[in-house]
């Protein structure tokens, strides 16, 4: 069994459609707007005009009128058919088990089916990986653009990665009759909130490609997926830790609560909820808070916590 830890206060807590391009390694920027540095215009197979032509187009593409995307519904079946039988780990749409070649598999079937084939190879021009993370709480996905500064000898460079939230995902549609709306679509089976959050995120790292900014509550990012895959909203329901919390167990922030350390009872309070619950322990050795006494954190996971009247 986990055993709760305590910190020291003041501390806080590859798919079949892609095989046929060549992987194309990290890319190395060219030092734009740099003379006499030696640097090959040549990025790993593409050069910078051609990054210029991809990004041009995909601009284009995510402008379409809405009736380019009028088969929208049938494309989206057919990735979920092909990304389920292909899958090694995947045994239904209300999967029990994800790969990280799932999630990389899904994302080209969208981009060869959706974006012409132009959004990854151009993200990969850079450097573009996929991660399934079970330390996101809220968001159900998220796509990162991280620029590495200039080092001797090379200049900076940048890199794209897409990230799936497993663990809303397996807390949620554990009920025979869960309907849970992501992105505005009602959602009967992991499977499709995975299509409706692997869709949002590739309009982020669309929007980052072509204008390094990219904000889901913006007009701009919510006209493209309507357009292109019938988003109504840019949220999601999916269960979060908190709310599994308090449905299972009656736990929420600012209860009283009680669980065992090292042989011992201790009684604190929840101050936050995420992976685990974040326990305030009254203690003269703990870090001074806003109420002028001090405490130490514990962090326990939920299912080893009992509340307190």
């Amino acid at each position: 069994m986990r055993q709760p830890q305590k910190r020291p206060s003041g501390s806080d807590p590859a798919p079949q459609e892609s095989d046929a391009r060549a992987k194309r390694q990290m890319a190395v920027e060219s030092g734009a707007g740099k003379k006499n540095v030696g640097w090959d215009l040549k990025i790993v197979g593409t050069t910078v005009a051609t990054r210029i032509e991809r990004q041009k187009r995909l601009a284009e593409l995510l402008y379409s009128s809405p009736h380019v995307w009028a088969d929208k519904h049938q494309k989206q079946q057919v990735i979920a058919d092909r990304v389920l039988s292909r899958s090694k780990v995947m045994t239904s749409r209300n999967f029990q088990s994800v790969a990280k070649n799932d999630l990389e598999l899904m994302a080209y079937l969208y981009d060869e089916q959706f974006l012409g084939g132009i959004a990854l190879p151009l993200a990969e021009s850079y450097g573009l990986s996929f991660r399934l993370s079970s330390r996101m709480t809220r968001a159900g996905g998220k796509t990162t653009r991280t620029v590495y500064p200039a080092t001797a000898g090379r200049p900076s460079r940048t890199h794209y990665e897409i990230a799936l939230s497993t663990s809303l995902l397996f807390q949620s549609f554990r009920g025979a009759d869960d309907n849970i709306r992501v992105c505005g679509y009602d959602c009967r089976d992991r499977l499709t909130a995975m299509q409706r959050i692997v869709e949002h995120e590739l309009i982020h790292l669309c929007e980052m490609l072509v204008w390094i900014q990219s904000d889901c509550a913006a007009g701009r990012f919510q006209s493209i997926a309507h357009g292109m895959f019938g988003h109504t909203e840019h949220r999601h329901e999916l269960i979060t830790q908190q709310q599994r919390a308090a449905k299972d167990y009656n736990i929420r922030a600012g209860n009283r609560v009680a669980f065992r350390f090292e042989g011992k009872t201790i009684v604190g309070v929840v101050n936050r909820i995420t992976r685990r619950a974040t326990i305030l322990v009254e203690d003269s050795r703990g870090e001074r808070f806003s109420d002028g006494k001090r405490y130490l954190k514990y962090y326990v996971p939920i299912h080893q916590l009992r509340p307190i009247a």
